[in-house]
């Protein structure tokens, strides 16, 4: 039997001959990629398409949100155009843009 080694077995080999602190940054580096995918492209996209939903049924009338906008760097999030409509269509409430920043400390 023949050792051929993988592509992935080479890497591991090349990522434990590091230094300690190569191997940390690349660490942290991957977790804040993984951080601002998360929070930049996937959260806007699930609140888009289920706050609109989940209200409706909670509330029993028609909710619109016409767009989500999170920035994962400044923690700063917009919603535009979000209404909440009476049972015959008629606007309840709403507003065309909502935007808060959230601060740690």
């Amino acid at each position: 039997m023949s050792v051929v080694s993988s592509p992935l077995s080479r890497l591991r080999q090349q990522y434990t001959q590091l230094p300690r602190y190569q191997r940390y940054i690349g660490i942290s580096t991957l977790i804040y990629l993984i951080w601002t995918l998360l929070l930049g492209m996937l959260a806007p996209y699930i609140v888009q398409q289920q706050a609109p939903k989940q209200l409706s049924q909670m509330l029993n009338r028609e909710v619109v949100l016409s767009d989500v906008a999170i920035n994962p760097f400044t923690l700063a999030v917009s919603l535009d155009n979000f209404a909440i409509k009476e049972a015959d269509g008629t606007p309840f409430v709403g507003f065309h843009q909502l935007s808060f920043e959230y601060q740690f400390w």
